[in-house]
Order: C-alpha cells, then sequence, then structure tokens
C-alpha cells in the first residue's frame, strides 16, 4: 500500500465511524473537499485521491496476522480494504463487507488513528509501525515480532529488507526515529539476537506530548517575525543546515522554498503542514528556537 492509500483508508475509518449507524451500516458518504481536509490534503491533484481509493478496492490484504482474536474461527483471512467505491456530483460513496466493518470496530485488531499524526508521518513504514503500535498504547509495550512477521507488516518484505539487520537499520529505526520526532507517541525498540542475526524485535510504546496545531502556528508566527531581524549569515547557516540535517522534517515544498522561494523568509518554509521549519528549527537548534519563539 501506498503513503496516501493508508492516509486515506484511515480517514475514510473514522468517518464512517464517527456516525451512530456504523455498527449497523455497511455504505457511507463523504464530500471530496471533507475527505481533503481529513487527509491534510492540499494539492488540486484529485485524481491522486481517486486513485487512492480505487487501489484500496483493490488491495487485497491478510489481516489479523498477529493472531490477536480469531476471525470467523481463523487465525487469519484474506479480504479487500473497500467492498466498492464511487464518485458523482463532488461525494463519495464507499462501502464495507460485513467482515471488515466487524474487525475494525474491535480495537484489539484495529485502533483508531490520530489523523493529525498521520498527516505528520512522511513514510509509508512509518505509518504502518504506528497503526501497529498504537494499539498497544494502553499496554506499554507490543507483542514480541518476529522479523518476518513486523517485515509482511509493515510492507517491506522484499528485496534486501528481508535480511533482518537491513530491516532494522533502513526500515524499523528511521520510522521510529520520525514517529518519536512527529507524533505523540514515543517509541523504544529492543531488538532480540540469535548470535549476530535479529529474530525478533518488541516495541515500548509510551505517550508523549505533542503540541497542537494551533499552539505551533503561535510559535510559527512568533519565528517568523524573529527571523526577519536576523543577520542574513545566520539565516543562510540555518538554512543550510536544514538541508544538510532536516531530511527528516522535510515536506512536499520544503526543497523548493529554500533554492527559489526565499528560504527561512517564506512563511510557508515554517509552517508545520506544509514546510515542516518549525519542527526543525524546535529539534535541531532547541536554544535558538527558545529565543526566537519568546
Amino acid at each position: 500500500m501506498s503513503l496516501l492509500e493508508r492516509r486515506t483508508f484511515n480517514a475514510l475509518l473514522f468517518h464512517a465511524q464517527s456516525g451512530d449507524s456504523f455498527g449497523e451500516d455497511f455504505v457511507f458518504f463523504i464530500t471530496l473537499s471533507k475527505l481533503k481536509d481529513f487527509l491534510r490534503f492540499q494539492s488540486r491533484n484529485n485524481k491522486a485521491i481517486k486513485e487512492a481509493i480505487i487501489g484500496l478496492t483493490e488491495t487485497t490484504l491478510r489481516w489479523n496476522l498477529c493472531n490477536d482474536k480469531a476471525v470467523c474461527g481463523a487465525h487469519w483471512f484474506s479480504a479487500s480494504l473497500l467492498a466498492s467505491a464511487s464518485y458523482s456530483g463532488g461525494v463519495i460513496r464507499y462501502e464495507y463487507s460485513k467482515a471488515i466493518r466487524d474487525l475494525v470496530k474491535d480495537p484489539s485488531v484495529y485502533a483508531n488513528i490520530c489523523l493529525d499524526a498521520q498527516a505528520s508521518l512522511r513514510s509509508k513504514y512509518s505509518l504502518a509501525l504506528y497503526e501497529n503500535c498504537i494499539r498497544y498504547k494502553s499496554i506499554g509495550s507490543t507483542r514480541v515480532f518476529p522479523i518476518s512477521l513486523l517485515r509482511e507488516l509493515l510492507g517491506a518484505d522484499f528485496g534486501s529488507y528481508k535480511k533482518g539487520g537491513v530491516l532494522c537499520q533502513k526500515i524499523i529505526k528511521p520510522a521510529i526515529d520520525e514517529i518519536n520526532n512527529k507524533t505523540s507517541l514515543k517509541l523504544r525498540s529492543h531488538f532480540i539476537k540469535r548470535g549476530n542475526e535479529i529474530e525478533a524485535v518488541k516495541i515500548s510504546v509510551q505517550s508523549g506530548t505533542k503540541k497542537t496545531m494551533q499552539t505551533e502556528g503561535r510559535d510559527c508566527d512568533r519565528v517568523f517575525k524573529t527571523l526577519q531581524s536576523l543577520p542574513p549569515a545566520v539565516v543562510s547557516g540555518l538554512e543550510t543546515s536544514f538541508l544538510e540535517k532536516g531530511s527528516a522534517y522535510h515536506k512536499k515544498y520544503t526543497l523548493k522554498i529554500l533554492k527559489t522561494g526565499g528560504g527561512f523568509k517564506n512563511p510557508i518554509l515554517l509552517d508545520p503542514s506544509s514546510g515542516g521549519g518549525i519542527l526543525f528549527l524546535e529539534k535541531v537548534h532547541p536554544e535558538l528556537f527558545k529565543k526566537l519563539s519568546r
């Protein structure tokens, strides 16, 4: 699944569960504009959303791989994420099968996803790990995931990722770093080895704190105003640092703004939902951030 498909599935499910009839209904309706709001999707590329929704009707997944709860008398079963979907007059109609609806109602199988958190994650592996960890938040740690199972849960069961060490170094560690930096979930991995080979992973899961979008907006305004008075050499140094060290915080327009759009003099670069600069300053240059946001 692509990152947009995962986000779209979570947003559609959030909308369906927000009504009182989720336990009885199979068919739901949402306007395209509302779905884009849920996705924090600022582009006019509606075709991408269309393709993501169609992809959900064509994607077949094995559910309940962790055997947390037997379904229909089995330890797993295979089903498409959406039974059907259509669009007309600005409204999306989508439908779940009864089996999928019953599964996602159960918090032991599927936990509700914070839409702000998923919008901040830029990697599909980070979002997949977030989805598989958040339901363990009240327990404090995940179950022990055999490396082969975690690879399948993250959708990284191909190429060099089939090696446990490569999977942990290239997928799991960066995903944990991004989740810890951008969401209220705080994860720490524990690798279980046999000799030099990683056989399994257990992840501790804690609730941290994350600024609200309103607070981030106020910080952005203060930091932007203060940046305007800094010497050009200081601002240039920050922009160079962002290019070299800020890849975890880059958003869609970041590089273009840095190179041609005025850098930190452009408020879009600092916007948490657009450029990512505010989070970069807070995490990489915390002392300067404190001074700028006073």
